[in-house]
């Protein structure tokens, strides 16, 4: 990751009104793993290098190889039709003003990076790009993050850099 700044709640809140977030932090119970008032945010560019932490949500397994969840085996044919509707191939991240994607982590350093927000945006822009290099992204750190359930399992065993 380049470029990380401070962030604070009300930022990510804003993204997350902006983009009309269905997964936003504190929903779908994970207020009751990682309270809300409790996450370190901020503000980055993501560098290819850490696609092999990025990882969608346990929702998104079918869309991988191997059920991984890890945007790096995403593959267009394994997306079923009614996920592709709302996938565009035509987006790019890197110059589409106010749609950074949200990841929440346990770590900024090493550790899965899981996207909460944008899962469509960023597979779209994978699938066309083949890079997640200068993708904007808003990252939300809570050391107990990794026990939310809508955390991919393959994303709880990563092992730590």
């Amino acid at each position: 990751m380049n470029h990380t700044i401070p962030i604070t709640l009300e930022d990510v809140r804003a993204l997350e009104e902006r983009t009309n977030s269905n997964v936003r932090l504190g929903r779908y119970d994970m207020g009751e793993f990682s309270p809300t008032k409790e996450f370190d945010c901020y503000k980055t560019v993501l560098d290819q290098s850490d696609l092999d932490r990025l990882f969608l949500l346990s929702d998104f397994h079918m869309m991988t190889r191997t059920a991984s969840c890890k945007l790096a085996d995403v593959q267009s044919g394994q997306i079923p039709e009614t996920s592709m509707s709302r996938i565009s191939r035509d987006i790019d991240l890197t110059t589409l003003a106010g749609c950074e994607i949200e990841i929440v982590s346990p770590s900024m350093d090493d550790g899965p990076l899981v996207i909460v927000d944008g899962n469509h945006r960023v597979v779209g822009h994978f699938l066309n790009r083949g890079t997640i290099q200068d993708v904007p992204a808003f990252v939300c750190i809570h050391r107990n993050i990794l026990v939310w359930p809508h955390v991919p399992s393959t994303a709880r065993t990563m092992s730590n850099g």
